[in-house]
């Protein structure tokens, strides 16, 4: 079951990054919606202390840094917006 939350975790860390190029190239982010990346990091930072309790630290890393992406991404469409 690890395993499974690990790959989850992989995958969705990897599907924010091409946002970031994306709005890196356009010099644009009026496309992305901030109130959904606010609820998504909310949600991240809950998922954090639910793995934080369990002691599943692959997990908590992953998360931490898609929580990373996720602000990045928040900070550029402020930046280019």
């Amino acid at each position: 079951m690890e395993l499974l939350a690990v790959v989850g975790l992989v995958i969705m860390t990897t599907s924010f990054v091409p946002q970031i190029f994306r709005i890196y190239r356009l010099k644009s982010a009026r496309e992305i919606s901030r109130w959904t990346f606010y609820q998504l990091l909310v949600v991240n930072l809950l998922f954090i202390c639910y793995y934080i309790t369990l002691g599943h630290w692959t997990a908590l890393i992953l998360n931490a840094l898609l929580g990373v992406i996720m602000a990045w991404v928040l900070v550029l469409t402020f930046i280019y917006r």
